[in-house]
């Protein structure tokens, strides 16, 4: 059996912090490592198969014990950084409220 179309790949951002990993001929989104509102960067509980956009990708992190449902943007130029951006309208939307950015 030919499971070359198996093969996964990693496109790592400008500064080689954050990825988004891809699988198949189709390159599907299997995986990620993004930075989060708190500047810490985490792997995604989920990810969605493909874009909802040419600019997002719906996702969802595990953060203080909770899912956060939200969607990965950037690796572009204007921003070099994979970032999860959390729905601030879904449940647990708010969690990164209050965290110092800076």
């Amino acid at each position: 059996m030919n499971t070359s179309f198996l093969k996964t790949s990693k496109h790592f951002s400008e500064t080689g912090k954050t990825y988004l990993e891809t699988a198949g001929p189709w390159s599907v989104n299997v995986n990620a490592a993004v930075e989060c509102p708190d500047g810490i960067i985490r792997k995604v509980k989920r990810i969605g198969i493909v874009a909802d956009t040419y600019f997002s990708i719906p996702a969802a992190i595990h953060y203080k014990g909770k899912t956060v449902a939200g969607f990965i943007t950037g690796g572009d130029c204007d921003n070099p950084e994979f970032r999860f951006m959390p729905y601030l309208y879904r449940k647990n939307g708010g969690i990164f409220d209050g965290v110092n950015t800076d």
